[in-house]
């Protein structure tokens, strides 16, 4: 099956899970602004992959304007990097915030941990994770947002593979 890499990265999270994954499966990989010339008629199976800001999934409106050329494949992948580990996020809550129910139906869905290295945000980045950790009562998130975190580790993607591998 030819397997196809859509990915949206700020910060190199979400790079490097899409990178270990088009290695793991020899998935054709490209970012999001490299896909707009990509036919997707040429795919069995895609993958998407994006952060998550504010709650949101940040690869949402592409997803929807493509869903017409997706909804045939064999399967639609999406996972999303955030500041949480990943057993720390409430996965029906998040994909149901942001996608359709007809998406919902098809598309199968991964939260991952990500990183952020707070040397490497930019001054907008900075200034909302310094309000967020004024905010937070959770004591997780309040030192994360201070110290930074780094939830990457290569086995996190296993239930993708397996998932496509079925």
């Amino acid at each position: 099956m030819k397997n196809l890499i859509i990915y949206r990265s700020v910060y190199g999270s979400t790079k490097e899970y899409a990178q270990w994954i088009a290695d793991a499966i020899g998935a054709d990989i490209f970012s999001l602004e490299e896909a707009e010339n990509v036919d997707l008629n040429n795919y069995e199976n895609i993958v998407l992959g994006c952060g998550v800001y504010a709650g949101k999934i940040k690869i949402k409106k592409w997803i929807v304007s493509n869903w017409d050329k997706l909804k045939s494949k064999n399967k639609v992948v999406l996972f999303t990097t955030s500041g949480s580990p990943a057993e720390e996020i409430k996965k029906e809550k998040m994909i149901e915030r942001n996608l359709p129910k007809e998406i919902l139906a098809k598309i199968r869905y991964f939260p991952l941990g990500g990183r952020m290295v707070i040397e490497d945000l930019n001054f907008f980045h900075k200034l909302i994770i310094k309000l967020l950790a004024k905010m937070t009562k959770d004591p997780g998130l309040k030192k994360r947002s201070v110290k930074g975190f780094n939830f990457m580790d290569k086995k996190n993607i296993d239930p993708i593979l397996d998932y496509l591998k079925a």
